[in-house]
């Protein structure tokens, strides 16, 4: 395979892929690459051929982190215990025991051994005899990170500080303060020392006055830094790589690169590349524009494809400077496994049919949409649940702001009336009434970030990094069920008919029996994550990092249509009246036919990865990490397919009930989609035996005079309007209730057994029936009937918001005998 190529001129090495769980950090040298995971092992790794050439195990938790001595390594674990190897044997020689929490870094100097844990200290010892000879207590939270040089030992901590000490003597001799979240990394360079943090700032201090000299702003928490040949490279939890000059003005990076398929959580440079660990469990090296590798790559690369002038960095001899013009011309590509395909597009596009409406811009990355009412809610990164109103008048702020989340909120759903729900990285879900804009109910039990949420009847349903779906009262917040088989995080999850669908990062979808919490159905297919999914019954739509959209029948698990289009991770979809609309790490949102399987438009304006999109009463709605959310019109073509789908799925429905009466089926048809007749989505799943219909019936056959229960004469007076208006919330509650015209006579039963249960007659002297689809006119509503009497049109419906009486106008959708409301 030929080398992959950015944008910016960076070339693919190599992936370094064998752990099971997050790399947390790695130690690079000339032959050997050393590797750390939370699945509890070291790896050693060839630079040369990329092979794994020793697995270290013995740690019972994860490894936080490594230090290197000549033929010795030592490692830091969430088990509390430092390890030291022996590289030739490939065994553990010593162990260092005294922390009370996980160790996060270890460094060492002259025999003297240095490490800091999570119990807010730092720990001396010496080497040879694992005796900790002193503690030092200062840091308020964790110490996250170390560097030592002669005397003076420098921590960084999760209490946003970084102190100097005399470690010789144990005292604390500098406070450094100015970053406004925790410091992850720090590293030395002269006299100078670089921190990072989450707050997406390194600060360069003195490393003798301690004072701040300058700093350098990301977009993103920071995770690992390296300084090499006047360059600042920071690895980021956005997946990119972000480069400075460190001469330079500009507090603002002049290249990032995305590079992995999740955050990067370490970075080393050596010998021109720069080695990235991440948390999709792998390690990845890039060789740096201008090095002779790479230049051999781009010459070969243009060779193949048609010639692109790449921008090298600054210190690379032979090329022209990168400028701020050249870099506005093209946006980064988001997937690493994607770098080799050209993808350039000009900065903000156009959508193919006019601009679209920019909402509510959040202080940090958008992560989901959701729209309730006449309100657009979005999710950020900045912690916060932002409601903005869809009036054509009304200013695209955030009107509304439900704060009390602790950490990003990544998810959001809606009953559908009166009550939000979002899903966060504390590990919470929570309840949010639209009335009082407050908190109501807060769903507890995750162990790790609530990713995706869901409403149905009553019950909320989340997943979780945690590799478990729940399932949780919507009133109280208990938990109920735990639905356990993922073997990877839970991304997606979605609820239907007693069903809930789930997709993860074993690149698997499984179906869940909510009521027991049983897997009745596993699909497999995609070679990476499911990152979103819809049930459409009998279809499910199922959203990939392997860059695909698949089409299964859920009853067979058989793959009916695979789309093709976007050139990065899809992350995000939306399936309505047979429009598949999706978002991508490319920056777009694609819309495609679900018959054809075509794309008929593809919508370009945000800068950066489409985390969540949202069809809604014939508009897109998108976000992004660009901090925005974006309303687009569907073209004329669409809603035009929109249309006649919905026609279309009236008619099937049509016809479905006429095969009920003619073979008197009792049953109430559930779902939407043309599964089974008569049998909920959960009935199938589970293999329940039902009866097969024939495809089709003729109207002559049905019956004439169905056999029911003597009629109860209504009371003296009763019409249409009133019995509607008394029994409105009846209709929409009880579960089986019948309507039949039949001899000019209206009979509404009353009974789960329609036939010869209650039958109330409620209007006679009919002169014509048809079926309704009030969602037409009350899109939150469902389906209805209307009559014609005497001359007069009286309509039914389950439930109407429109007055008080339950009138909602004439829609006709065609005659019929009967019609289950």
């Amino acid at each position: 395979r030929a080398m992959m190529i950015t944008k910016s001129g960076f070339a693919h090495k190599m992936s370094l892929k064998g752990h099971t769980d997050i790399v947390e950090c790695l130690e690079v040298e000339k032959d050997k690459v050393f590797s750390a995971s939370s699945d509890g092992t070291i790896k050693i790794w060839s630079t040369q051929t990329g092979q794994c050439l020793r697995t270290l195990g013995g740690h019972t938790g994860g490894v936080n982190c490594l230090c290197k001595v000549d033929n010795i390594l030592y490692s830091g674990s969430w088990d509390n215990i430092i390890r030291k190897w022996d590289l030739e044997a490939g065994v553990c020689v010593k162990e260092y025991h005294g922390h009370t929490g996980a160790v996060l870094s270890i460094c060492i100097v002259s025999g003297t051994l240095f490490s800091a844990s999570n119990d807010r200290s730092i720990r001396i010892w010496d080497e040879t005899s694992t005796k900790c000879t002193a503690v030092l207590e200062g840091h308020q939270e964790s110490v996250r990170c170390l560097a030592v040089a002669g005397r003076v030992l420098y921590s960084g901590s999760a209490d946003c500080t970084l102190r100097f000490w005399n470690w010789m003597a144990g005292t604390c001799v500098k406070l450094c303060t100015g970053h406004e979240d925790c410091i992850n990394c720090i590293t030395m360079t002269g006299t100078a020392l670089y921190s990072g943090s989450s707050d997406g700032e390194i600060r360069v201090w003195d490393m003798q006055t301690g004072q701040c000299r300058r700093s350098f702003s990301a977009e993103s928490s920071i995770r690992g830094i390296d300084v090499l040949g006047g360059l600042v490279f920071a690895a980021c939890s956005d997946r990119a790589i972000y480069l400075w000059q460190e001469q330079a003005e500009l507090e603002t990076p002049f290249l990032s690169e995305t590079v992995a398929r999740n955050g990067l959580t370490a970075l080393r440079v050596r010998d021109g590349a720069v080695w990235v660990a991440s948390a999709d469990m792998s390690v990845r090296a890039w060789l740096l524009p201008g090095t002779e590798a790479a230049v051999a790559a781009v010459l070969d690369r243009s060779q193949r494809h048609s010639s692109r002038q790449l921008q090298p960095l600054p210190f690379a001899p032979g090329f022209v400077q990168d400028t701020a013009e050249s870099r506005s011309k093209s946006k980064s590509v988001k997937h690493p496994d994607t770098m080799d395909v050209e993808v350039s597009k000009p900065h903000g596009g156009a959508a193919l049919w006019g601009t679209p409406k920019i909402f509510t811009r959040h202080a940090d990355k958008v992560h989901a949409v959701c729209v309730v009412g006449s309100t657009l809610y979005t999710a950020g990164s900045d912690h916060a649940v932002c409601g903005t109103p869809l009036e054509d008048d009304a200013p695209t702020e955030a009107s509304v702001t439900l704060e009390g989340h602790t950490d990003r909120v990544y998810c959001l759903c809606s009953d559908g009336a009166s009550v939000l729900y979002s899903g966060s990285a504390d590990g919470t879900a929570r309840a949010w009434s639209m009335q009082t804009n407050s908190s109501t109910v807060i769903f507890t039990g995750h162990t790790d970030w609530v990713s995706c949420i869901d409403y149905s009847s009553g019950w909320v349903y989340t997943g979780s990094w945690d590799k478990t779906v729940r399932k949780w009262s919507a009133s109280t917040g208990c938990c109920h069920v735990v639905m356990e088989g993922h073997t990877g995080p839970v991304y997606a999850l979605h609820v239907c008919e007693g069903v809930a669908v789930s997709g993860s990062r074993d690149a698997s979808a499984r179906a869940w029996d909510v009521e027991t919490g049983e897997c009745i159905r596993l699909l497999q297919g995609h070679s990476d994550t499911v990152s979103a999914l819809k049930v459409v019954d009998p279809m499910l739509f199922t959203a990939s990092w392997d860059k695909t959209v698949r089409c299964w029948d859920i009853m067979t698990g058989e793959v009916l249509r695979v789309f093709r289009e976007h050139t990065e991770p899809i992350m995000c979809l939306d399936v309505q009246l047979g429009l598949l609309v999706t978002g991508s790490n490319d920056c777009a949102v694609r819309c495609f036919r679900v018959d054809t399987g075509k794309c008929s438009a593809t919508m370009e304006q945000h800068s950066r990865a489409v985390n969540g999109v949202l069809i809604h009463e014939g508009l897109v709605y998108s976000c992004s990490d660009d901090g925005t959310a974006l309303q687009w019109e569907l073209s004329p073509a669409d809603t035009r397919h929109m249309l006649s789908q919905h026609k279309a799925q009236q008619h099937k429905k049509l016809q479905e009930l006429e095969l009920r009466l003619a073979h008197r089926e009792i049953e109430p048809i559930v779902g939407d989609g043309g599964g089974s007749v008569g049998l909920s989505l959960r009935q199938r799943c589970t293999d329940r035996a039902h009866v097969a219909l024939p495809e089709a019936v003729t109207r002559s056959s049905l019956p004439k005079k169905p056999t029911v229960a003597p009629p109860v004469k209504p009371e003296k007076g009763t019409h249409m309007a009133g019995w509607v208006r008394k029994r409105s919330v009846s209709f929409q509650r009880w579960s089986k209730r019948y309507a039949t015209v039949d001899a000019g006579v209206l009979t509404c039963y009353a009974s789960d057994k329609q036939v010869g249960g209650t039958a109330l007659t409620v209007l006679k002297n009919i002169q014509d029936a048809r079926l309704l689809d009030t969602a037409a006119l009350l899109p939150e509503e469902g389906s209805g009937f209307s009559v014609t009497c005497d001359g007069q049109t009286h309509v039914f419906a389950a439930e109407t918001k429109a007055d008080a009486t339950g009138w909602v106008g004439v829609l006709e959708r065609g005659i019929t005998h009967g019609h289950h409301v």
